[in-house]
């Protein structure tokens, strides 16, 4: 008679290295290639919800929320990841990052349901989504993809990779995405998304692996409808020029080294250089009973460079495991925001807005203008150990650092602020076999403001 097996899942997300499931002290669930091509989703947000206790809204153009065991919402209480490296570095999120990447470039998804800031830092206070992209296959491989709906949404992608030699592996895609005219005003769009990755085996332990990710999107987005004519059934926005254009590259390059059975040392250079410029629906202001109002155009663009370093220590005793690493990311960061000038055609009670029309840019003058220079230090330690058979004791720490310079051009001055933080962090599971299994992980907070 056949015997049925059920094989335990492999993560990376959890301790930041391949780890079987049973043996991580947390809340993860791992969305594996076969449910990626088989849901063959439009956007991330279709696989991301088939997570139990993680709920991710659509804002329509792969604009979305997220909430992870809690109400969603557009605050930083979430970390995007991507190949265990954040999109964005600390201090700049952005609730709308999964527009900055390449889903056809994912080939699985790992989502931390609850505290992670003992590893990743404090944005992860929520959880970690960390999307692991697609590696050379030993046999070459050509993957095509074409969708489309009725309501005008199109897209294209194209892939492959393979190893080229007994040394060199090469994976590259291409995606090319647009709506036009949907059944949803102000919702046309377009998406193109490169990305290529490459991995170079000196030998048999040391291997160096280098990514290059490109996005560009821009796409209208829809306005607001106010009390009077949603409870008329008029169903109309206010707006009709409001827009986001969003461009972002990050490349890494990782070189691993095995130095024995038990020990494993990685250290990674990367960039990032971003983009997001919009005319904001939100920004309007209006004054009852006047026949203008004022809008803003604004832009936050950053350039990161940084490096991580983590290694890693196996022990036949209690067959335990060390794990320490440190990050350093300097982000030098722009921001501006400038006016607009609107013209408001008022309904006939004089106390509501029809309609707005934007009649010229004021590029002169500015809302908001600085710069900014973030610099991100952390170190972190975990240390793994079994004291007993089937359960599994974890204990971390972690240091961050950040701190920023910057410039006001408005009231022409500067500052330095400094904030230090320490997460530690105390977890065990133990399994009961056939599946299922008990896993605790408290975590506390000490924060030090300079």
């Amino acid at each position: 008679m056949p015997r049925i097996e059920d094989l335990q899942p492999v993560v990376v997300t959890a301790s930041r290295e391949a780890q079987a499931r049973s043996e991580a002290p947390m809340a993860i669930s791992r969305l594996s290639p076969g449910l990626l091509q088989e849901t063959k989703a439009a956007n991330l947000y279709e696989v991301i919800n088939k997570t139990p206790g993680v709920v991710m809204p659509n804002l329509g153009n792969e604009q979305h929320m997220m909430g992870i065991r809690q109400p969603f919402s557009t605050n930083a209480y979430y970390l995007y990841l991507e190949d265990g490296l954040p999109v964005r570095p600390m201090g700049i999120f952005n609730h709308n990052a999964l527009i900055e990447l390449n889903s056809f470039s994912i080939s699985s998804v790992e989502v931390v349901k609850g505290p992670v800031s003992s590893l990743y830092g404090p944005e992860a206070v929520g959880g970690a989504i960390n999307f692991l992209t697609h590696r050379p296959t030993a046999v070459p491989v050509v993957r095509l993809s074409v969708m489309g709906d009725g309501w005008g949404y199109g897209r294209a992608q194209a892939g492959g990779g393979g190893m080229l030699s007994n040394r060199l592996g090469l994976f590259a895609g291409a995606s090319v995405a647009r709506q036009r005219n949907s059944w949803q005003a102000q919702s046309d769009f377009d998406k193109v998304s490169l990305n290529l990755r490459a991995e170079y085996a000196f030998d048999t332990q040391t291997r160096l692996t280098g990514t290059v990710s490109y996005n560009q999107y821009h796409s209208q987005t829809g306005g607001s409808v106010d009390s009077l004519a949603y409870y008329s059934r008029q169903y109309v926005s206010t707006t009709d020029f409001t827009y986001r254009d969003v461009r972002s590259l990050r490349s890494r390059l990782t070189l691993e080294h095995h130095w024995a059975t038990n020990s494993e040392t990685s250290v990674t250079a990367f960039y990032r250089d971003n983009s997001l410029k919009q005319n904001p629906n939100y920004s309007i202001r209006w004054k009852s009973g006047a026949t203008t109002a004022t809008g803003e155009i604004n832009e936050n663009a950053f350039h990161s460079l940084g490096l991580m370093a983590q290694h890693s220590q196996r022990f036949a005793w209690m067959d335990s495991r060390l794990l320490a690493g440190a990050l350093f990311d300097n982000s030098p960061t722009t921001y501006y925001a400038y006016q607009t000038e609107l013209q408001a055609t008022l309904r006939p009670d004089k106390r509501s807005v029809e309609r707005y029309i934007q009649l010229r840019e004021l590029p002169n003058q500015f809302l908001s203008r600085y710069n900014a220079t973030i610099h991100n230090l952390a170190a972190y330690a975990q240390y793994d150990f079994a004291p007993m058979p089937h359960l599994r004791l974890s204990a971390g720490i972690r240091y961050d650092r950040m701190a920023f310079d910057y410039e006001n051009y408005l009231d022409k001055t500067t500052e330095t602020k400094d904030y230090n933080q320490l997460t530690p962090k105390v977890g065990l599971t133990y399994d009961l076999g056939q599946g299922k299994g008990s896993m605790q992980t408290p975590a506390v907070v000490f924060r030090h403001q300079v």
